[in-house]
């Protein structure tokens, strides 16, 4: 029994000893095939780069003398750009103040006054932004226009000309 396990023992080193030569023999061939490959890039590295200068070089003269090119000019795009715009009585749309409108009017003016813009009443030292827009909303003295999209065209309305009695319980406004 101790015989056989004596055998076994060198068995181990033995298969032991023999791992560690391949595997050390393979980091020195991992090193070299690591040199060569080091060198290999470096040569494409500076090979690209080399034709990487010429190229942009022919390529800004191409362009150059290159007939074939469209250019666009300011004209072009104020004409795709031109809208019409309809107010007074060519209006189409209800003269309804819409609940998204009231939102994205009270939003832009709270950011307004937040970043520091001029209220538009009097006496507002004591009051906090929410109740200077519902103020303002109410007075209609909020400096915005509204422009809807109509058929191809856009509608302008203020603020004072669009009725917003419905939205005033929405929104916790009260009427003095």
């Amino acid at each position: 029994m101790i015989k056989t396990i004596k055998n076994n023992e060198s068995d181990n080193e033995d298969i032991y000893n023999e791992y560690v030569d391949d595997k050390y023999n393979e980091d020195e061939d991992d090193d070299e095939n690591e040199n060569e490959n080091e060198n290999e890039n470096d040569e494409y590295v500076d090979e690209y780069d080399n034709d990487n200068d010429n190229d942009n070089d022919n390529d800004y003269n191409n362009i150059e003398d290159n007939d074939n090119i469209n250019y666009i000019d300011n004209e072009d795009i104020k004409n795709k750009i031109n809208h019409e715009y309809l107010t007074g009585e060519d209006r189409i749309s209800i003269n309804r103040l819409t609940k998204y409108e009231m939102v994205r009017i009270i939003g832009e003016r709270k950011k307004q006054l937040i970043m520091g813009a001029k209220p538009m009443i009097k006496n507002y030292k004591e009051l906090s932004y929410d109740k200077i827009i519902e103020e303002e909303i109410l007075l209609n003295l909020i400096p915005f226009k509204i422009r809807r999209p109509v058929n191809n065209k856009y509608e302008i309305w203020t603020i004072e000309e669009l009725e917003k009695d419905h939205l005033l319980d929405l929104f916790n406004f009260t009427r003095k």
